[in-house]
């Protein structure tokens, strides 16, 4: 599955995918009638703060800052990186620079690897 943002077209990982379509039959809803954006938004909402599998990280912080704000403003994102006991953990945060001026906050998520062998959980 595709998606169309403002700035790129990006490949939506399957275990989003999934989630989308199981909240579209849980909802009693078809999935070509769902906005899938409105899930994308819920579905960040939820996973802040939480550590959720590599792929899943990386698309929603390039979904995010790649669809722009109706007030506008620039893209802010970073990420930290740190080891403990054979795993590297990687944090994420994203957000866009009018939320900041109005009070908002920066959507955070993480990742973590093993070292070496480069799979993720």
């Amino acid at each position: 599955m595709k998606i169309q943002t403002d700035l790129a077209v990006l490949d939506v990982p399957k275990s989003i995918e999934t989630g989308f379509i199981e909240y579209c039959k849980k909802e009693g809803m078809k999935v070509e009638d769902v906005a899938i954006e409105d899930f994308l938004r819920d579905e960040l909402d939820s996973l802040t703060g939480k550590i959720v599998p590599k792929e899943d990280a990386e698309f929603l912080a390039t979904y995010y800052t790649s669809t722009l704000p109706s007030e506008g403003g620039h893209p802010v994102q970073g990420e930290i990186n740190f080891e403990d006991r054979g795993i590297k953990y990687t944090a994420i945060a994203f957000g866009w620079t009018s939320e900041l001026d109005d009070g908002g906050s920066v959507h955070m998520i993480a990742y973590k690897e093993k070292i070496g062998d480069r799979s993720t959980k």
